[in-house]
C-alpha cells in the first residue's frame, strides 16, 4: 500500500493498525441495523458480498509494482463518549485486508487528535507519524 505526500503533510499522519483489534473496535462501534452506513464495519463473511470487492481483489493482485492507496480512517468520541470509528476512503480495501487475514496494515487519518485516538485503540508501535516526517527524510521539499 502507498501514501503520497501533498500540500497539508502536517495534517496527515499514517497509524500502523493490528488488523484483530482494529477488526473488533470498529465492529463493536458500527451501529446495527437498520441504520447502516457504508463506513460501518459488517460480518467477515459477508465482507466478500460489497459491490466494490471485486475492485479491491484486482487491486492488490498487483502487489509491489502498483500498490494501492492506504484507506482513509479515522476515530473520534460523540457526545455520548461513545467511540466512533469510520472511513472517508477505503472501506472496502480495508475489508479485503480483514477477510484475507492480513495481521497489520498502515492507514491514513486527518489530524492528531483522530490518528491518536485510532492508534490508542488499534495502533501498534510507531506511533502516528506525520506525512510531513515521512516526506521530509526523502523529499524535503515536501515538508
Amino acid at each position: 500500500m502507498s501514501v503520497r505526500s501533498g500540500a497539508v503533510n502536517h495534517e496527515f499522519f499514517v497509524v500502523h493498525l493490528d488488523a484483530e483489534r482494529f477488526y473488533h473496535a470498529w465492529f463493536k462501534a458500527s451501529p446495527r441495523i437498520p441504520r447502516r452506513r457504508c463506513s460501518d464495519c459488517i460480518c467477515r463473511f459477508q465482507m466478500s458480498a460489497d459491490y466494490k470487492y471485486k475492485w479491491a481483489v484486482d487491486g492488490f493482485s498487483h502487489g509491489v509494482n502498483n500498490p494501492g492507496p492506504l484507506a482513509e480512517s479515522g476515530a473520534h468520541v460523540d457526545a455520548g463518549g461513545r467511540l466512533c470509528l469510520g472511513f472517508t476512503n477505503g472501506v472496502t480495501r480495508t475489508y479485503w485486508l480483514l477477510e484475507n487475514h492480513c495481521p497489520a496494515f498502515p492507514v491514513k487519518v486527518c489530524g492528531g487528535d483522530s490518528a491518536h485516538l485510532l492508534h490508542q485503540t488499534a495502533g501498534l508501535v510507531p506511533g502516528p507519524t506525520a506525512l510531513a516526517e515521512l516526506f521530509s527524510k526523502t523529499n524535503p521539499q515536501y515538508v
